[in-house]
């Protein structure tokens, strides 16, 4: 069940998205409706004219959605009711992140690692909401001291082959770390700019900061195994970090 705050948050938008579209003030009452026994990201909107009401019906799953794509949603449903021939930068990207919920970018289903790129989709949805548009996701060298990279040029994830056996939670981890670039365009000069909103949202990761330690145990055992004679020191969790901060 929807809260009042959440109902206010989408009869703003509503308004909003009323205003861009027909260029007048919406007069008529707004009442939204959340229901499960809609399709992910679904939504219809119904205008009862009789009792000057509007009722815009969503799926649950836009509770969480940024109010740019939501408002695009808004926008376009509005625009089909009123027949009106209708496009704006919302709708641009609300289009952009519903062709990512379908995945039907054929280079990325095609060239991506298939392991990549189910982890890019569990941590888009969980984290991102499905709002970053799908990239190459590929395993590189078999490197323990540069696990991830993010290429803003080529929109390009790069994963080391180390964490190909590794545990889902390790491999997905790395990956939100990319994304996170991803999603920030995080870029100068083609190394890595954690600033403080960057790590802000890297200690949202579920198990956070242990999934690091763990990342760190992982990443030691690999280590000696495939070079026992040439073993390093770790000096604890700073020097994990190298593994993202050395020409990411």
């Amino acid at each position: 069940m929807s809260t009042p705050e959440k109902d206010n948050k989408f009869v703003k938008l509503f308004n909003e998205a009323y205003s861009n579209v027909l260029n007048k003030e919406n007069t008529y009452t707004v009442e939204v409706k959340f229901s499960s026994r809609f399709k992910k990201f679904n939504g219809k909107l119904v205008l009862f004219r009789n009792k000057k009401l509007f009722e815009l019906r969503l799926s649950n799953e836009w509770k969480n959605i940024s109010n740019e794509i939501v408002k695009g949603l808004i926008e376009e449903l509005i625009a089909g009711l009123f027949k009106k021939n209708y496009h704006s930068f919302n709708i641009e990207i609300y289009r952009r992140f519903i062709r990512n919920l379908d995945l039907t970018n054929s280079r990325v289903e095609e060239e991506s690692d298939k392991e990549l790129l189910e982890s890019f989709k569990r941590v888009n949805e969980k984290y991102f909401n499905n709002s970053l548009d799908v990239c190459l996701v590929k395993f590189g060298n078999e490197s323990t001291t540069k696990l991830g990279e993010y290429n803003y040029h080529s929109d390009k994830i790069t994963i080391s082959k180390v964490l190909k056996d590794a545990p889902q939670r390790l491999l997905d981890y790395v990956m939100y770390h990319e994304m996170i670039h991803k999603y920030l365009k995080l870029s100068i000069k083609g190394k890595t700019y954690h600033s403080k909103e960057f790590k802000q949202l890297e200690s949202k990761y579920e198990g956070w900061p242990q999934v690091e330690k763990e990342l760190t145990t992982y990443i030691k055992k690999v280590s000696f195994r495939s070079k026992p004679t040439r073993r390093k020191k770790s000096s604890g969790i700073s020097s994990l970090f190298n593994f993202f901060k050395k020409n990411n």
